[in-house]
């Protein structure tokens, strides 16, 4: 393996109509292995969804999110976020 890992190109969301950002917390039914994967895998498919970190502590996982709007958002948190399997609450500060 060499030196560098990867090359990436960092899109600024509002030149596509995306330009909010939202950190939302998650909390999960369980914490097992298969629930983590599985939420995982589904919020990696979603293209407003910037970056996922897993947490210790309170909340099980933080998103950041971008939307057009705060209604846009909304949209996503209900339609998206909050009927992947195993998630028990979503919620933005």
């Amino acid at each position: 393996a060499g030196i560098i890992d990867r090359y990436v190109a960092v899109i600024n969301p509002a030149s596509i109509g995306k330009g909010l950002t939202f950190f939302t917390r998650i909390w999960l039914k369980a914490q097992d292995e298969d629930t983590i994967e599985h939420f995982a895998t589904e919020v990696a498919k979603l293209p407003q969804v910037m970056e996922c970190y897993l947490m210790l502590g309170d909340c099980d996982a933080m998103v950041r999110v971008v939307a057009a709007g705060i209604d846009d958002y909304r949209r996503f948190q209900s339609e998206h976020l909050s009927r992947i399997k195993g998630v028990q609450n979503v919620k933005t500060d």
